[in-house]
């Protein structure tokens, strides 16, 4: 695995343990392996509230674009140091089929002290940028699982003031960062039934909605109206309200998954289906079959004894996935994912093809008028991967 989070040029389109272990804990008799799983989980636990913490106050303060009050200098610096510190810890302690956990850890870090250096040179505007875009790691984590509920905690992660000030799809997503998930919705409803607002600047909204609705909330009946609604605007246009009919139609023929166990075989059709139906990115028309197929894996691959082959396939099959949902260029876990396939199995089908994936992504990101300039380092990074894909 890289030791630090890969940031393309260009941009990408956009639990718990069982109840006997638990019993088993309490009357002494759980195996060391048992224990130390344990352990590690108080570990992240310990972790994510520390984490929260400094971001609870880092969020609010470079929510107007500046980090440049003196007065807040000695908290802003401690807490970006405490951030930092407690993502490489979080990395450190994630388990051994959570690579996932690990590198959005390293990549919160790496923000972390980024900012950290803005701001200790005065550069205090690009500090608070950077603290903004860290909550991409944060969505990033909170959006990949079902949640059990919202926050309460983070009900007043940041002052409503502050809040209302900020576009709705900012203040979705930073609800989204603070598990203020069913707020999130509803901020994103307002949006898309607001005609002031053209739908071109929708569609990374819609595709948050959805990743919310379907994979954190597993609810695939609310955004059916709301998706009606929306395919009624004038404004659409024709290939726009096509693939929004037909999002309707998946959450409807799909819904029933919601309740069955995940397989990295229905994983698979799904974006078999959606690939054959549109074998070139981007696709927005299969959407809602990538986020489904994505919550399916990830579900999947959060249990424990999955051989290295099925495994590199699933992580094969997140890297498609994140390259049809993904609408940010700040993280980059499609690049992740596929690296992620090609060393779990070297010289392997899946590790192959996502070699593939990887090789053209990275190519696409850094082509510019000059053609395609890739630094040495990627080229030799390429170079490497390459050769673990075909096992030499």
């Amino acid at each position: 695995m890289p030791s630090s989070p890969v940031r393309p040029i260009g941009g990408s389109r956009r639990a718990p343990l069982a109840l006997l272990l638990a019993s088993l804990l309490l009357a002494g008799l759980a195996a060391p392996a048992a224990r130390a799983a344990a352990t590690a989980g108080e570990e992240t636990r310990a972790r994510m509230r520390e984490i929260f913490s400094s971001m609870q106050l880092l969020l609010p303060l470079s929510a107007d674009g500046d980090l440049g009050d003196p007065a807040e200098r000695a908290a802003v610096t401690k807490a970006l140091e405490a951030l930092a510190a407690d993502a490489d810890l979080l990395a450190a302690h994630a388990r051994e089929n959570d690579p996932g956990r690990a590198y959005l850890g390293r990549s919160l870090a790496s923000d972390a002290r980024n900012a950290l250096d803005r701001y200790r040179e005065g550069r205090t505007e690009s500090a608070a940028f950077l603290v903004q875009q860290a909550t991409e790691n944060c969505i990033a984590c909170h959006a990949k699982l079902p949640s059990p509920g919202d926050s309460p905690v983070a009900e007043t992660f940041v002052d409503a003031t502050a809040l209302a000030k900020l576009r709705p799809e900012e203040r979705a997503r930073l609800q989204i960062a603070t598990r203020q998930f069913d707020d999130a919705l509803a901020t994103l409803e307002g949006l898309f039934a607001d005609p002031g607002v053209h739908p071109s600047a929708m569609l990374g909204p819609l595709t948050d909605y959805l990743i919310v609705a379907v994979r954190v909330k597993n609810d695939f009946e609310r955004p059916i109206p709301v998706l009606e609604r929306f395919a009624q605007r004038p404004d659409l246009w024709v290939q726009l309200r096509g693939d929004v009919e037909q999002w309707i139609r998946d959450l409807r023929a799909l819904r029933g998954l919601r309740d069955e166990p995940p397989t990295l075989a229905r994983a698979r059709q799904l974006v078999e289906e959606a690939r054959s139906g549109s074998p070139l990115a981007p696709d927005e028309r299969h959407l809602v079959r990538y986020v489904v197929a994505s919550s399916l894996l990830h579900r999947w691959l959060a249990e424990p004894e999955r051989s290295a082959a099925e495994q590199s396939e699933a992580w094969m099959l997140l890297g498609v996935c994140e390259l049809q949902t993904s609408d940010t260029f700040w993280l980059s876990q499609a690049e992740f994912y596929l690296e992620t396939a090609i060393r779990r199995a070297p010289g392997s089908p899946p590790a192959q093809r996502a070699y593939e994936l990887l090789e053209a992504e990275t190519i696409e990101n850094y082509t510019g008028a000059a053609g395609v300039e890739l630094p040495p380092s990627v080229r030799k990074r390429l170079g490497e991967l390459h050769a673990l894909a075909e096992g030499r």
